[in-house]
C-alpha cells in the first residue's frame, strides 16, 4: 500500500493566518439534538421568541440548573421535549447569547459582589 506524507493546504494555512472561524472543530453531529429543541422551543413559545420581547437571564439560569440536576442525577431525557437535557441546556445557552447580542437580556442573574471569576 502507497502512503502519502500530508501537506497542509496553502488556503488553510491562510485561513489560520487571518484568524478565520475553523468549524472543523464542531462536532456537527450533535447540532441536530439542539435543532429539535429549538425547534420544541419554537412550537411552544414562538420562533426567536427572545429578539421579539426581553427575557430574563435569570429564567434561563433555572433551566440550565434544572436541566442539569436531571441529567446529573442519571435521567437523560426530558420528559416534555423527548430529547437529552444536555441539548437543553445547550438551547438554553444559545438563546441567552443570542439574546445578549440582540440586545433582548435583562441581566437579573443576582450576582453579589464580583462578577470576575
Amino acid at each position: 500500500m502507497k502512503t502519502y506524507q500530508l501537506r497542509e493546504n496553502p488556503k488553510n494555512i491562510q485561513q489560520k493566518k487571518e484568524g478565520k472561524t475553523q468549524y472543523e472543530h464542531l462536532p456537527f453531529r450533535v447540532l441536530e439534538g439542539l435543532a429539535k429543541v429549538l425547534q420544541h422551543g419554537a412550537e411552544k413559545y414562538g420562533h426567536y421568541n427572545w429578539r421579539e420581547q426581553p427575557i430574563l437571564a435569570s429564567t434561563y439560569k433555572a433551566a440550565i440548573m434544572r436541566h442539569l440536576v436531571a441529567w446529573s442525577e442519571g435521567v437523560n431525557t426530558d420528559p416534555d421535549s423527548g430529547l437529552n437535557h444536555l441539548y437543553h441546556i445547550m438551547a438554553c445557552c444559545v438563546v441567552a447569547l443570542d439574546a445578549e447580542m440582540s440586545g433582548t437580556l435583562t441581566d437579573d442573574r443576582g450576582y453579589t459582589e464580583t462578577k470576575e471569576v
